[in-house]
Formats: C-alpha cells, structure tokens, sequence
C-alpha cells in the first residue's frame, strides 16, 4: 500500500473520457471543523452536481451542491456546499456508523486505479456521521460486491446553516490504495448527494408535521446489493425565531441480497430510531442542540427491543469572514 507523498492529482468523473480534472495541492492548511471558511478552499478544484439521477434520470436537480476538492501532504480533503431553500426540512440525526438510511447526506467514490475494479466509498450527513464501503471486482461469483464493513480511518464535520448545510472531508493517503508510479496519480471520481424529501404538513401557526417514505436501493453487477423501505413522522413545535423542538420516529426495513456482500450480513434487519431535539439559536453564528436519541432492533418474535440510548450537546458556530 503506498503511503508517500502524492505530487500530483487528476480525477476523471465516471464515463468521461477527455482530459482530467486538475486537483491543486492545497495551498494553506485547512481544519476539518465543517465550516468552509479556510483560504486554501478557494484554490481548490471546483465542480457542481448538475443532473438528478434518481429518481429523475439525468435532469436538472431541485437544489445546488458545490463540491470543493485537494490535497496534502497525507490526505485528500473534500468539502460540499449543499443549497437547500428550506434548511428546517434538513434531516440530519447523530447516528451510529455506517447508518444513515432516511438522512441527507453527501459522499464521494473513488477509483484509485482508475480502472472500475475497486471503489472507496465515503459519505457523510449534514451532522458529520461518516458511512463508507468498498465495491471491489471479484467478491462473489456474481461479479461485483460491496463491503460495508470495512471502515477506514478518516475526518468528517458538518454543520447546519441559513442556506443549507456544508461539509468538510479528510481522507488519509495510507487508508486506501492507489498507484506506486512516483508520478501523476489519475482516479476515477464520483460525487453524490442523497436529498430525501416527501410532503409537510402544517397544522397552525407553530406545528408542523411530516410523514415520508423513503424508498432505496442500489443496484450493482450480478443484481441488486439491498432494498430499504425507512417511513418517518417528524413532529416540529417553533416556540419561536430562536426556539424549536423536533420530535422524530423512524422505522427502518432492509432487505439484503448475501451473495453480493464480501463479509457476511443478515438478509433481513428492521430497526427503530427516536429522538428528541432541543435547539436555541444564540445568534444568527451560534446554535446550541441538546437531546435524547434511542435506537432498536426486531427480533425474531416481532417484539422491539431497545439496542443503545445516548444523551447529547452540541455548539455550533459559523465563522464568517
């Protein structure tokens, strides 16, 4: 596994063959805090998520997202900048790993080798909840697989704000894989952003209700890696401009097919998740959130049973220059 300095990087997005995209190495030092605010941001590589593939096949999306891409000396950063005209609607949950079904999220896939046998998958919610994976050729005799369980080492932060949310992203060199040539390094680039949206209701001035329904899968060579069926009720009580609280109830039904995955996995996990959320607003820069979230699972007599409850308390601050 190369662990050196990299000199030089181009990405290539899926299916395009012309010239790479350029990655400037960075040009300052950037803290991973989920705040873009740091100057070597604005020479990095540039790109925009211009076409909706799902549901939509290749149309216009509903929102702006900015993808901002370098490097140094022992990591790849990456940063979004993800618009939203309704950033109450954002749905963001503190979550265990690799566990974000039903929340927004970014992420980016590479193929290290530029060669479509083997991509890292690493993705992200507006909170800084990291997912990843790997699909490599060859895991099973249906061709292509996914392994969830693998888990790198790696830096995320996100945060709320007025327009939407913004993410930051540092992926050391010496967790993945990628040429030994001492020279230019070429990866193949994928990035995404999941915008799960469903309609509201609004019941007076202060309450607002919504009920989704997320449906999900992904389709891979040799089938289909998993289906997820995540229904919700979010209940909103706005006391005021500064004041609300968020009540969520989260069902989550995934099915998966065994023969795709490298490690072994259930064919069939059903989950709950609750949480209460309270959030002050200090100033139009500062937020602060304290909470309850619970989560669980069904056993084989169809009776929930609670698996983890955590307590939390979180400041958040956008410095603005």
């Amino acid at each position: 596994m190369p662990t050196g300095e990299i000199c030089g990087l181009g990405a290539r997005e899926p299916g395009n063959g012309g010239d790479p995209y350029e990655v400037p190495r960075a040009t300052s030092e950037i803290t991973i805090d989920g705040v873009i605010d740091e100057a070597a941001w604005d020479d990095a590589l540039r790109l925009e998520l211009n076409y909706e593939v799902r549901p939509g096949e290749n149309i216009k999306p509903q929102v702006e997202t900015r993808v901002f891409i370098t490097y140094d000396t022992t990591h790849l950063l990456v940063a979004f900048r993800a618009f939203d005209p309704a950033p109450e609607k954002i749905r963001a949950r503190f979550r265990d790993r690799d566990n974000m079904h039903g929340d927004d999220s970014v992420g980016i896939t590479i193929d290290t080798f530029n060669d479509q046998r083997r991509d890292y998958e690493f993705m992200v919610n507006p909170l800084g909840v990291q997912m990843d994976g790997i699909y490599s050729e060859g895991n099973n005799d249906n061709g292509r697989g996914f392994d969830r369980a693998w888990d790198a080492i790696w830096t995320s932060e996100g945060g709320i704000t007025e327009e939407g949310y913004e993410v930051e992203i540092a992926v050391p060199f010496n967790q993945i894989r990628f040429q030994a040539n001492g020279g230019l390094q070429v990866w193949g680039l994928d990035c995404t952003r999941s915008y799960p949206r469903n309609n509201r209701y609004h019941i007076g001035r202060h309450f607002a209700w919504e009920i989704s329904h997320l449906y999900s899968t992904l389709e891979v060579e040799g089938g289909t890696l998993y289906e997820a069926n995540v229904p919700q009720s979010t209940l909103v009580w706005q006391f005021n401009n500064r004041t609300y609280v968020r009540a969520i109830l989260q069902y989550t039904d995934i099915q998966r097919n065994q023969d795709l995955y490298e490690d072994e996995v259930d064919e069939l996990s059903r989950d709950f998740f609750v949480q209460l959320l309270f959030s002050y607003k200090v100033n139009p820069r500062t937020v602060f959130y304290t909470g309850y979230s619970e989560g669980g699972a069904e056993n084989q007599d169809i009776t929930m049973t609670s698996t983890s409850r955590s307590f939390f308390l979180k400041i958040s601050y956008a410095w603005l220059w």
